[in-house]
C-alpha cells in the first residue's frame, strides 16, 4: 500500500478522534471534557488497530499469492524435468540402437557418454525429498481393523459429536501442476482422533440408513466452502460427490435439488459428481431434476468410470462437463500396439463436446510421465497432494 494511503487513513481517524474529543463535549453539555478526551483516545486507538489489521490482511494475501506463484513455478519446473527425463531416455535408447548397427564408432560412443551424463543430471534433479511430516499433517491416521459394530459406533458417535470433517484434494492442470479444482470428501473422526474414510463406512452407512445424513453434511460444508471461496475471489471449482444411495432416495434427492436451486449463485464453482453407473441408471424423474440444475448453470462430473465406450452427445446434453478416469484404466486400455482405445482420438472428441478429462489416482512420477504422452489436461492423486482438512477459511482450503 503506498505511503500516501497510510497517511490518508491516519489523518482520517485522527480527525474523527479530535472531533469526538473536543467538539462532542461542546455540543453535548452533559458530556464532560474528560469523557470526550477518553472517548477520542479510544477512537484513535480503534482506528489504529483497524488500520494495522487491514495492513496485515493485505500482506497476508500478498504472501499467499507469492507462495502460490512459487509453488506453481516449482511444479512447472518439475514437469519440465520429467519431460526432459523422458526425452533423454528416448535419445539414449536410440543411440544405443544405432551403436548396435554401426559397431565401434568412436564419435558415437562419445555422444552416448555425454547423453548418459545428461541423463544422470536430470535424474538427480528429479529426485524429490519425501514430505513425511507434511503427509502426517494433512492425512490423519486412518482407523484400521474395525469390525462392523465398532465402525457403526464411530459413525453414530461422530454424527452426534459433529465430528464429520470436510477434506479437500487438489485437481491440477498438466503439465504445470497448477491447482484448478478441489474434490471434497467427508471423513468421520473418532474420539481418539483417527479417521474412517468413505470406502470404509459407506456400505455400512447405507445399510443403517445414515448415508443421507452424511451426504447432507458433506453438501452443507461444500456450500460453506464455496461461498467463502467466492467471497475471497478465488477462482476454483469444487467437486461434491453425490452417492448412489442419495440418488436413489427420491424424497431426499428432491429436497437436495430444491435446496441447490435456491442457491443458484453457487453454480460457477460447485460441480456435482456421480458415479458412471448411478448416472446411467437415472430414471426420467431423476433426469428431470438434474436437467433443472443444469438449466441453472450447474455442471456435472462422472467418476468411477468403468467403460470408455461413451455416448458423448448424450453427456453433453445432460451438462456433464468432466470425466474422471483412473490412471490404471487409461494405461491399461490406451498403451501398447494392441490398445483397446485410441486415447488421443478420445481426447479430441471430449474437447469437441466440451468435456474435460481428469485422470485420477496418479501416485508417482513414472505414471505421470506415461500419461503425459496422451496430452492429459488435468490430474489428481497423491503425487499432487493428499486430501487435507479444509480450513475455517477458503484461503486455507485453497
Amino acid at each position: 500500500m503506498p505511503l500516501i494511503h497510510h497517511l490518508a487513513f491516519v489523518v482520517a481517524y485522527g480527525l474523527v478522534a479530535l472531533a469526538v474529543a473536543f467538539i462532542l463535549p461542546d455540543n453535548l453539555p452533559a458530556f464532560s471534557q474528560e469523557a470526550g478526551l477518553v472517548l477520542g483516545g479510544l477512537v484513535l486507538i480503534g482506528g489504529a488497530l483497524l488500520h494495522e489489521t487491514a495492513v496485515r490482511a493485505r500482506r497476508q494475501r500478498e504472501m499467499i499469492d507469492h507462495m502460490d506463484s512459487l509453488a506453481g513455478a516449482n511444479d512447472s519446473v518439475m514437469s519440465e524435468l520429467l519431460l526432459a527425463r523422458q526425452e533423454t531416455v528416448g535419445i539414449r535408447d536410440a543411440l544405443l540402437a544405432a551403436r548396435g548397427r554401426r559397431g565401434g564408432d568412436k564419435e558415437l560412443e562419445e555422444v552416448i557418454g555425454e547423453v548418459r551424463v545428461l541423463q544422470n543430471i536430470v535424474e538427480q534433479l528429479c529426485e524429490r525429498v519425501p514430505l513425511d511430516d507434511e503427509r502426517a499433517e494433512v492425512a490423519p491416521l486412518v482407523a484400521r481393523g474395525l469390525d462392523e459394530a465398532a465402525m457403526l459406533n464411530v459413525l453414530r458417535d461422530g454424527l452426534r459429536g459433529d465430528r464429520v470433517d470436510l477434506f479437500v484434494q487438489p485437481v491440477v492442470s498438466l503439465p504445470q501442476r497448477r491447482h484448478r479444482f478441489y474434490e471434497c470428501f467427508s471423513r468421520v473422526r473418532s474420539r481418539d482422533g483417527s479417521m474412517v474414510v468413505p470406502e470404509q463406512y459407506i456400505p455400512l452407512a447405507e445399510k443403517e440408513g445414515l448415508i443421507a445424513t452424511l451426504d447432507n453434511l458433506l453438501l452443507f460444508r461444500c456450500v460453506q466452502l464455496v461461498r467463502k471461496s467466492q467471497r475471497n475471489k478465488f477462482d476454483y471449482g469444487f467437486f461434491c460427490n453425490i452417492s448412489t444411495h442419495t440418488v436413489r432416495d427420491k424424497a431426499f434427492f428432491q429436497d437436495f435439488v430444491d435446496f441447490i436451486a435456491d442457491n443458484a449463485e453457487l453454480a460457477p464453482s460447485l460441480i456435482f459428481e456421480f458415479s458412471q453407473a448411478a448416472f446411467q441408471g437415472l430414471d426420467s424423474e431423476l433426469r428431470g431434476h438434474l436437467d433443472r440444475l443444469a438449466g441453472l448453470g450447474f455442471r456435472f462430473s462422472l467418476d468411477q468410470v468403468a467403460s470408455l465406450d461413451l455416448d458423448l452427445p448424450a453427456l453433453e446434453a445432460r451438462n456433464v462437463r468432466f470425466l474422471k478416469v483412473d490412471a490404471d484404466l487409461v494405461l491399461a486400455q490406451a498403451a501398447g500396439e494392441n490398445a483397446e482405445v485410441d486415447f488421443r482420438a478420445l481426447q479430441r472428441s471430449l474437447v469437441r463436446f466440451g468435456i474435460d478429462l481428469i485422470v485420477e489416482k496418479i501416485e508417482n512420477d513414472q505414471t505421470l510421465v506415461e500419461l503425459l504422452e496422451y496430452n492429459i489436461d488435468y490430474g489428481q492423486g497423491y503425487l499432487f497432494g493428499a486430501p487435507r482438512l479444509a480450513g475455517e477459511t477458503a484461503t486455507e482450503a485453497a
